[in-house]
């Protein structure tokens, strides 16, 4: 940012009018309010989309030697966005439902559900990875990491090694789909 090296700034919150603070953070529509005369995007939302943009990126940069591996690393890169971005993750996936995305940000979400979606496809291409289409597949893959990442970030676990139970976690998951497609 261009403000990184520059002093944190306070802002009283409490002397902010309601409607100057809802619009700064969750936007408006034209015409919404007298002197609304262009729709605003919310900081919120912003930082909703910024977060799909991030977190894309992330997943772009797993490497591996064959679809498998890169779909398998992706799956890891997941994770460690989620960890090192815990509050963004929260806003992208527990509290979406606040900032009521406009379509541009839903457009991102959607983004980043489709580049696992073209994972899969890539994976699947070399060998078999469970039943149904790349979708249905990308959506159990999907499931069970936000389920294992969620309670990571809720502090809700049992092993000692999270980064171990993790990759246990997703070793099983990726060899119970290849057994249920062969089977």
């Amino acid at each position: 940012s261009r403000r990184a090296d520059k002093p944190l700034m306070e802002i009283h919150c409490a002397a902010l009018p309601d409607t100057l603070l809802e619009s700064e953070l969750f936007g408006h529509e034209k015409g919404t309010f007298t002197g609304a005369s262009t729709q605003k995007q919310g900081l919120l939302e912003a930082l909703f989309i910024r977060g799909f943009q991030q977190l894309q990126a992330m997943v772009a940069s797993a490497n591996g030697p064959d679809a498998v591996a890169r779909l398998r690393a992706g799956c890891v890169k997941y994770r460690e966005f989620a960890i090192a971005h815990p509050e963004h993750y929260r806003l992208m996936f527990e509290r979406m439902h606040e900032i009521e995305p406009t379509e541009r940000g839903m457009l991102e979400a959607f983004a980043s559900f489709d580049q696992l979606v073209g994972n899969v496809a890539a994976a699947r291409s070399l060998r078999p990875l469970g039943a149904g289409s790349d979708v249905d597949v990308a959506q159990q893959i999907w499931s069970a990491l936000h389920g294992a990442v969620s309670l990571e970030l809720l502090g809700i676990g049992f092993a000692e090694d999270p980064d171990a139970a993790f990759e246990a976690m997703l070793d099983a998951l990726l060899a119970g789909m290849e057994a249920r497609a062969e089977g």
